[in-house]
């Protein structure tokens, strides 16, 4: 297993949640309370896992939600690894200016 991948994510569990479904569209999954588990026929595994974390304050007035977030591949090449990183870090992106 490789170590895993960690994201600082400034969005909520339950927005997280309802988002994870379409990084995981083309994946046969199993949605949990706190992430998903992939487990595909040829024995590759990922396991998501988010917690929520405190607010990201950027004033007294003004705080983020925030979620720590971890991506476990096991028997993942890196190609595939990263192209499914990439995409995962996709869906979430959100505009801002």
């Amino acid at each position: 297993m490789t170590a895993p991948v960690l994201r600082d994510m400034s969005i909520s569990l339950g927005a997280f949640m309802r988002h994870l479904p379409l990084a995981l569209r083309h994946l046969p999954h199993r949605l949990q309370a706190d992430g998903a588990v992939v487990e595909q026929a040829d024995g590759r595994r990922l396991v998501i896992r988010a917690e929520p974390a405190p607010p990201r304050r950027l004033s007294a007035t003004l705080a983020l939600p925030r979620c720590l977030v971890t991506l476990a591949f096991d028997g993942w090449d890196a190609p595939d690894r990263d192209a499914f990183v990439r995409e995962f870090d996709r869906v979430f992106q959100r505009g801002g200016g």
